[in-house]
């Protein structure tokens, strides 16, 4: 319903609607206008647009899971992003489990010390702040 109304408002619509009281219409008007808003509202837009990928546990922890099968992680990967039920992957995450199991047989070709889960997850995913 929202999206619907700012929609009006963008249009050029200022009277209140008939399916929405007065001051309810003033305050979405007065937050649609806001400058916090409208900036805060750009940067969800650019993080709904940059790509994800979604896993296939469920709702089950993935430390659960790892705690319970004692993987490494690109087999926690795949646990927690192919469906055995579908047979398939999630969108974009077998390249992901892929280059996982290069950079860590690479590290073991080299004979260099072994990449830890951490170290290996920011080699191919790269570091989130936060």
């Amino acid at each position: 319903m929202r999206t619907r109304l700012k929609k009006k408002f963008t249009e050029g619509e200022v009277d209140c609607p008939a399916d929405i009281e007065e001051a309810d219409w003033i305050y979405l008007c007065n937050l649609w206008q806001d400058k916090d808003y409208k900036l805060k509202c750009g940067k969800y837009k650019v993080s709904r647009s940059k790509p994800r990928i979604h896993h296939a546990a469920g709702s089950r922890a993935f430390y659960k899971i790892k705690e319970g099968l004692n993987h490494e992680l690109p087999e926690l990967w795949k646990q927690t992003h192919y469906s055995k039920k579908r047979k398939s992957w999630t969108d974009g995450s077998k390249d992901v489990y892929d280059k996982l199991k290069q950079v860590k047989d690479q590290s073991m070709e080299n004979g260099s010390t072994l990449l830890s889960d951490e170290e290996l997850s920011r080699t191919v995913l790269g570091h989130k702040s936060g």
